[in-house]
């Protein structure tokens, strides 16, 4: 997510095959199959890129649950229709944020429910159901750590609480999850939107894995370390791939300095910082994802600096935001095209909402369309 502004959001359904680090993603019986390796996403023996962008939301928190979707569907169903006419295939939309609609919390901070009317599955798969009707991968995005908003004490509550962490898995999460195994419509699972926004920069701890870098993040608020957020996300990982082994799984990284162990930095999201901090070994992610933009020009690190060897990593990377309100000149066209020349896995542009900070709607639709006939890796396919 773009900042300053304070509102600072592809998913397919796999089967994980840890064997030769081969990733086998899955649609339910008769549906489409695809895999990715140690870089690509492959469907039918062939490499594709996910071209999309960030939705991210219509109504922000209120989208979803308590019989809300209506609100959202019909400028949802247009976003998802304009998408695929112009080309794309992906689409990245938020929905806990800090929980501020849902899930459903007690007073004292657990999670009984998705949502208090019980509408949230009904909600989520009718925006499923657009999806598919566009041959649009959606990627849903559960959490938010770029902001202090209203609800955080809600969020912090199941990020530090061992309890009320395991009751939103098993009273929201998984039954999400389970609504739509094996659906091809979903592409992946993002635990949450730039975590950095709220980790504490000062902290420093013996184990790498653990010691925040002091330019790492923590402009909406220094209070997490990252071993209290990898023990999060290695929980809901392994809670999500309990339900759907072939699930995918990924973080929203706001930069490359936090997700490379390259140029003396730290990859705070691989597997082994993961099993580190919470214990469970499929607690880890399956594809990485970076966001990037020019506030003074590109970062030394952005990925439009460099190619996506350069980052040493052992899974497919989307670069998940940019925009062009701060792109260093660089046009929507441009941006995508410099993406899928560098041998990324995705573009996803922020975003289709936000008038104020994202890459103009008209603009997006032009950047997709620039790379919507390519082959190699694939553009055009059915989910």
């Amino acid at each position: 997510m773009m900042l300053p502004w304070w509102f600072v959001v592809l998913t397919t359904v796999c089967t994980t095959v840890e064997s030769g680090r081969l990733m086998v993603m899955k649609a339910n019986s008769g549906g489409m199959q695809m895999a990715s390796n140690h870089s690509h996403f492959m469907k039918d023996g062939k490499r594709v890129f996910l071209s999309g962008v960030n939705l991210a939301w219509i109504h922000y928190a209120y989208d979803f649950g308590n019989g809300q979707f209506k609100n959202s569907k019909a400028d949802m169903e247009r976003y998802m229709k304009e998408l695929h006419e112009a080309g794309g295939n992906s689409m990245r939309v938020w929905i806990f944020m800090q929980g501020e609609s849902s899930p459903d919390f007690t007073t004292d901070g657990h999670v009984r429910a998705l949502d208090h009317q019980g509408t949230y599955i009904s909600d989520f798969k009718e925006m499923v159901a657009l999806a598919k009707k566009y041959n649009i991968l959606l990627f849903p995005c559960l959490w938010n750590g770029a902001v202090v908003g209203q609800s955080l004490h809600k969020m912090t509550g199941v990020i530090r609480d061992d309890l009320k962490r395991q009751s939103f898995i098993d009273n929201a999460l998984i039954p999400l999850v389970k609504a739509v195994k094996g659906d091809p419509t979903i592409g992946g699972w993002d635990l949450m939107n730039e975590p950095e926004g709220l980790v504490n920069t000062a902290y420093r701890d013996a184990e790498p894995c653990f010691s925040s870098l002091s330019d790492g993040g923590g402009w909406a608020a220094k209070m997490f370390t990252y071993r209290e957020f990898l023990k999060f996300f290695n929980w809901m990982a392994a809670a999500i791939k309990s339900v759907d082994s072939g699930a995918l799984v990924t973080v929203g990284a706001n930069n490359a300095y936090v997700a490379t162990d390259e140029f003396g930095r730290t990859n705070f999201y691989k597997d082994e910082c993961l099993i580190k901090a919470g214990g469970k070994n499929t607690g880890i992610l399956d594809f990485y994802t970076m966001h990037t933009y020019a506030w003074s020009g590109w970062s030394d690190l952005s990925p439009f600096k460099h190619s996506v060897g350069d980052y040493k990593l052992d899974k497919p990377l989307i670069v998940a935001e940019f925009s062009t309100k701060k792109s260093n000149g660089m046009t929507a066209p441009q941006l995508y095209r410099y993406v899928y020349d560098h041998g990324y896995s995705g573009a996803w542009t922020w975003a289709a909402t936000d008038n104020s900070a994202g890459t103009p709607w008209e603009d997006e639709k032009k950047g997709v369309a620039e790379i919507r006939n390519e082959k190699d890796p694939l553009v055009a396919f059915t989910i």
